[in-house]
Parts: C-alpha cells; structure tokens; sequence
C-alpha cells in the first residue's frame, strides 16, 4: 500500500536558543557561570585537554627502568629513520610524528626525561615526556606542570564527549587523554604558569568576586572555589538533572545555597 507524502501527518520540530534539534531540553544550565570560554569572561582563565601520546606503550610504563629502555630504543629508531631515509616500522608513527621525520628533526634520548602521570582512574604510570616522541605536548601542559611535567597542580579532571556518562576525578599530575576512555579528558587546573614565570591561581579575579558578592563574604578565596566547584561536579542531583548538557559541552556553575558545606565536601 502507497501513501502520498501529503497524506501523512508531520511534527514540526524547532531547535532550542542554543541550536539543539536533538534532545531538546528545559534546562537552565546556560544561565549558570561558564567554566571556560576563550575571550571571555569564564571561572577559569584556561583550561587543556589531556596528553594525547598516540603511543601510549612506548611512553607509559608502571616501571622507570623498562620506560627508559624502550623510549631509548624508540629514540634510536626514528633517528635511524632519518638516516636511512624511510620509516622503519618496529615502532609506532603517527602523523605528527611523520612530519618531524620529513622535516629530518633528531632527538635526544634521555633518562631523566620522565614525570609521573595519572593513567587512568586510581592508576598512575610514568611518562617519557620528550615532546617529539610524546606527540600532542601543549604549551598549556608546560604552564600547568613545569619544564619537566612533573610539577604538582592540583586539577579537575572531566570527561569530555557522548559516549558515555559524565565523570569526574581530580589528580595533582599531568593526566592521560584517555582517563575517561572512550570520552576525552579536559584538564582544569588551579594553578598555571604566567607570561613571568610565576605559579599563579588560574581562576579568575571575576568569578572571585562574582562569589564573594553572592554569598555575601569577602573571605571566599579561590582555592574555595576551586573545593566548591569539585563538590558541585559530584553532585549527583547535578548531573542528573543537566546529564544531557554534560555530554554536549562544559558544565558551568551555579550558586547552590550553604556553600560552606559544599566548599568542605570538595576538600579531599
């Protein structure tokens, strides 16, 4: 049986004021305070992605000794790539990688080029932090954890996509890409590196003064904030009622009520 197309009966959809046509939501997330938005006015004054090494069996290792050795034999082999003037395909080459080897660019082999790192969720490995051979090292990771990583910085750690459930960790080390497999992980530190080489508190002077205005007290400093916003990202009233919007993009923060007890909830 045949129907004409004008014979059916169409719901006409319309997208939200975020441009959402899935999904569709009432929620008020989007009047709450942004968490990070380049340009603008945000809690935070940066935030990362996680370290995306492409090769994490050649730069993760649960032991030192082994990670120097197969960093040194990696290091070798791609030097020996340049040499001979092909890839040779005992180790893993990722795009990034392949332009170094066009660009003939070496590198060093060193033993003491290791940080610890927060793997996955309770599980913490060493980094081979060559920036070459880790592939995706960022300015941002520097300015969080020093020349050599291994700063400690306290950070919240959010998963980041629609493959799975929000989930969040905090660590005080750089953090894998994939702590949160197969969401992505974004990197919110309290602490970061400025223009003068000063370890400064990367939330900024506004959403200081934002909090201190709305609960009426001038002593809320930012590591309060940052206890508070760990707290609130917990909530599980939170994320059920914005699971949604978790998937889609950044939590943002809002003003819950007693924000003592939250700011004490979020102090591991």
């Amino acid at each position: 049986m045949r129907l004409k197309i004008n014979s059916l009966n169409f719901e006409r959809i319309f997208p939200d004021s975020l441009g959402n046509w899935l999904n569709i939501t009432d929620s008020d997330l989007h009047e709450h305070m942004s968490i990070f938005e380049k340009g603008k006015k945000s809690f935070f004054l940066s935030i990362s992605n996680g370290v995306s090494t492409n090769r994490d069996e050649w730069v993760f290792d649960f032991d030192k000794k082994n990670l120097q050795l197969k960093s040194a034999f990696f290091c070798k082999t791609y030097n020996d790539s340049i040499k001979q003037g092909k890839l040779i395909e005992s180790v893993k080459w990722s795009r990034d990688l392949k332009n170094e080897f066009d660009r003939a660019s070496k590198v060093e082999h060193k033993n003491d080029s290791i940080a610890h790192s927060f793997y996955r969720p309770f599980v913490r490995k060493y980094l081979y932090n060559e920036r070459t051979i880790c592939d995706v090292l960022t300015a941002n990771h520097y300015n969080y954890y020093g020349s050599d990583l291994n700063t400690l910085n306290p950070t919240i750690l959010i998963s980041s996509g629609q493959r799975d459930d929000f989930s969040v960790f905090c660590t005080n080390h750089l953090a894998s890409l994939d702590v949160f497999m197969p969401n992505s992980t974004k990197l919110l530190p309290f602490k970061a590196y400025d223009a003068n080489g000063i370890f400064v508190e990367n939330i900024s002077d506004w959403s200081l003064n934002k909090f201190r205005k709305h609960y009426d007290n001038k002593k809320i400093n930012k590591m309060d904030l940052f206890h508070y916003f760990y707290a609130i990202l917990h909530c599980e009233k939170y994320k059920q009622d914005y699971q949604t919007e978790l998937k889609r993009g950044l939590p943002r923060l809002p003003y819950y009520s007693n924000f003592e007890i939250w700011k004490d909830k979020g102090n591991p």
